[in-house]
């Protein structure tokens, strides 16, 4: 039962990512409607297109960096059992073995974060890119102070640092 749980859960949290992932088709639908299409567009100041066009750029960098994170993510939950399902009755063989495995994937993950920071100049996004990074890096700390007890390398997987820097960019990324 201690086994199924971590399953059947892992299953839900990819369940939850690929139903995020999908794209919006709202916004190429209404690009497409003849009113759209026939109806011309009343003069802007040049002042009105410039802040038209910063916020299409921020939004366009928003996309960008989102893009990087989602797969960043995706990447990050493709991971052996054996790290999911380490717990206290794990041999030090598999906690140490977990903990390597979940240290290359945060650290992968933290480079991903950091590129799509890169991306966007967006200040909502980037502060909460700046949390998950910080997570990410307590996170390896915590793996690295776990050594091969099998209870903390379990403890280490998920922090509510972690939980709550994944909620608030994926928050900002699935408007």
């Amino acid at each position: 039962m201690k086994r199924t749980i971590p399953v059947a859960a892992l299953g839900l949290v990819l369940l939850s990512l690929a139903a995020c992932a999908q794209d919006d088709p709202a916004p190429q639908a209404a690009a497409t409607t003849p009113a759209a299409a026939t109806t011309p567009a009343p003069a802007a100041s040049p002042t009105a297109a410039a802040a038209t066009s910063a916020a299409a750029q921020v939004t366009g960098d928003v996309t960008a960096a989102c893009t990087t994170i989602k797969a960043a993510n995706r990447a990050m939950f493709d991971m052996p059992a054996t790290v999911l399902l380490v717990d206290e009755t794990s041999t030090a063989a598999e906690a140490k073995e977990a903990a390597a495995a979940l240290k290359k994937s945060f650290a992968e993950n933290r480079t991903a974060l950091t590129k799509a920071a890169g991306q966007t100049k967006d200040s909502e996004l980037l502060a909460a890119i700046d949390a998950l990074v910080q997570a990410r890096t307590a996170g390896i700390a915590a793996l690295e102070a776990a050594g091969s007890d099998g209870a903390k390398v379990a403890e280490a997987r998920v922090s509510d640092d972690a939980r709550a820097g994944e909620r608030a960019v994926l928050g900002i990324c699935n408007r």
